[in-house]
């Protein structure tokens, strides 16, 4: 039977949905990646279900010969962060998957951003900074509006928009405080040896097609089939983006026409082939400005809500395909014709928000025509922190329409339902002077 190395870490997809579509076909091998054993239950739990390796303080090289005991013919992960190590067990262990060279394009946004422009794909102004010097000049370089990003991050952590130093002062000094990096000397901004920060040039804001209720940005899965060779199996409409650039869910299918889906999906497919990437399932967000169709990034991993929203749409599971896809297989998962319509609200605190003091009803949010799911990310009484991204949502609300209409009249009544019920403590306000310093 085929065996496939499963790198567990919080991600697109769990050790349930891994757990589900291998029986009968994959054995498992769940390589624990935190920083701490698992305890013995969770150990006696986990290996009658599937083998188990604790891969704390052992190097590549080692991992690999622990793996190979196993008969291990793939390697999947769904976490930007594990990218470099499975490239280089895959690299030791002579398996499909990203290679070391373009794992490192994948997981940061400086190199991407490199690779992206050295192949005419994607022309966007930016640059890196650690000090004072160097952000004087990534300032120089990029200008204003801005977007600041950590360059290595995902789920939008810390991810800010900016409109000259001030706020750029600021969200550096912010992002800091969170995470507790050290300040440079003599200045009050949060970032340090310890983290790099990006600053890229921020792209006009466009419209949807499909309507004011849909985002300026849609993102593509996509597998793999060899160098240069992709079959781009969804594409997903974004809601609009809250303050500061934090995502709040996703439509599928796609509202694009037919033209503009053409050109959405011709340029992921470049800047797939630009990455170098020729195994396994990405996930790429394209923004839809007034000047046409820009990359924003590249993940490379099955993007995350999109099992969900695909199996509520089309009965397609993606996380089979990244599975199959792990051991070479890419002719799983054929493309099938939407049933219906699906939506996923992720529900971020305001920016100003420092506790949850009470949430919406969950009776009153089900009893909405279509919400087939409402996942709970933070209780009443506990602290919020926009910051922290997607990672950080209060709620995730599901829904399912057998039209458009009747999914966006739905989306609708929920936001109505949260905007009542959420109540927030939030934090003194500040002055001017402590925003300009």
């Amino acid at each position: 039977m085929t065996t496939v190395a499963y790198f567990a870490a919080a991600g697109s997809a769990g050790l349930a949905d891994l757990l589900d579509v291998a029986e009968g076909w994959c054995e498992l091998v769940v390589v624990n990646t935190g920083n701490r054993p698992w305890g013995p239950a969770e150990v006696a739990a986990l290996t009658s279900l599937a083998h188990y390796v604790d891969v704390r303080d052992l190097d590549p090289d080692a991992l690999a010969t622990a793996l190979r005991r196993y008969g291990v013919t793939g390697l999947v992960a769904f976490s930007d962060d594990l990218l470099p190590r499975v490239a280089a067990v895959a690299q030791a262990l002579d398996l499909p998957y990203h290679d070391p060279v373009t794992a490192e394009a994948l997981l940061r946004k400086d190199v991407q951003r490199h690779r992206l422009r050295a192949a005419g794909v994607e022309t966007m102004r930016c640059a890196t900074f650690d000090d004072p010097a160097s952000l004087t000049a990534a300032v120089a370089h990029v200008g204003f509006p801005a977007v600041l990003k950590p360059v290595v991050g995902n789920a939008s952590a810390h991810v800010t928009p900016v409109d000259d130093l001030a706020s750029l002062h600021l969200a550096c000094r912010r992002a800091g405080e969170d995470l507790n990096l050290p300040a440079i000397a003599g200045d009050a901004f949060g970032f340090g040896a310890a983290g790099t920060w990006q600053l890229e040039e921020r792209l006009r804001d466009g419209a949807h097609p499909g309507g004011g209720w849909l985002g300026d940005y849609v993102s593509v899965e996509s597998v793999a089939l060899g160098a240069g060779r992709y079959r781009h199996f969804a594409v997903t409409d974004r809601l609009p983006l809250t303050w500061p650039l934090r995502e709040t869910g996703m439509v599928s299918p796609t509202q694009l026409p037919a033209d503009l889906l053409d050109r959405v999906l011709a340029l992921a497919g470049a800047a797939l082939a630009a990455l170098g990437v020729e195994h396994g399932v990405t996930h790429t967000e394209i923004k839809l400005t007034p000047d046409g169709p820009r990359v924003i990034e590249v993940n490379g991993r099955l993007g995350g809500f999109v099992a969900g929203l695909l199996g509520r749409v089309n009965g397609e599971d993606p996380v089979r395909l990244a599975l199959r896809a792990a051991v070479g297989d890419t002719t799983a998962g054929d493309h099938r014709d939407p049933t219906g319509y699906a939506l996923v609200l992720v529900v971020q605190p305001p920016p100003d928000a420092v506790r949850l003091e009470q949430a919406a009803d969950l009776a009153e949010l089900r009893a909405v025509p279509g919400v087939s799911r409402v996942d709970t990310g933070v209780m009443p009484g506990e602290a919020v922190d926009y910051r922290t991204g997607t990672l950080g949502r209060v709620q995730t609300v599901w829904l399912a329409a057998a039209t458009v209409t009747d999914l966006h009249t739905s989306y609708l009544r929920v936001c109505e339902v949260l905007a009542a019920g959420n109540r927030y403590r939030y934090r003194r306000p500040a002055t001017d002077l402590e925003m300009a310093s």
